[in-house]
């Protein structure tokens, strides 16, 4: 092997981790976005936080409307630093695709946190749940673009693994 070949090799393998640090710090700063507006309903905004561990909306003696914990946005919001974190351990393909699919899994979650994002009402102790037209703000935007942009990133990294 002659030097310029091990100065290429150098290079490659530095341009290599760089792009995986990039990865990190998307999947991370995605997952930051859960105190970031998400949903909007009229004039109420709610973090990520407060569609992820509930939050009470309107309360009284007679009725009162809450947004419940749900495991879904919290999975949504915790697959990006479960994948970052395979990223930084993980050095072969395997890290690759397992982030690339925990990723892959985080951008639909999020994408689909308004059909699974329901408002508990009670009235006199009957409970319901009804479906509410959100809206997406901000930082869930934010959020699912950065997941996104993690995501290609670590296929990006399978293709230069298996090339």
């Amino acid at each position: 092997m002659n030097k310029r070949n091990i100065i290429m090799t150098i290079k490659s393998k530095k341009t290599f981790s760089s792009i995986r640090l990039l990865a990190v710090f998307a999947a991370i700063i995605s997952a930051l976005f859960i105190f970031a507006p998400a949903l909007s309903n009229n004039d109420s905004v709610f973090s990520g936080f407060d569609i992820t561990f509930g939050v009470k909306i309107a309360g009284g003696v007679l009725a009162e409307g809450i947004l419940p914990f749900s495991a879904l946005a919290l999975t949504a919001y915790l697959l990006p630093i479960i994948a970052a974190v395979f990223l930084l351990i993980g050095k072969g393909r395997f890290s690759s695709v397992l982030s690339s699919v925990l990723l892959l899994a985080a951008v639909i979650l999020l994408l689909a946190i308004r059909s699974y994002i329901k408002l508990k009402v009670t009235i006199l102790g009957s409970v319901t749940f009804s479906s509410v037209e959100w809206t997406m703000m901000w930082g869930l935007i934010v959020s699912i673009s950065l997941a996104a942009v993690a995501f290609l990133i670590s296929v990006y990294e399978i293709y230069r693994a298996f090339r």
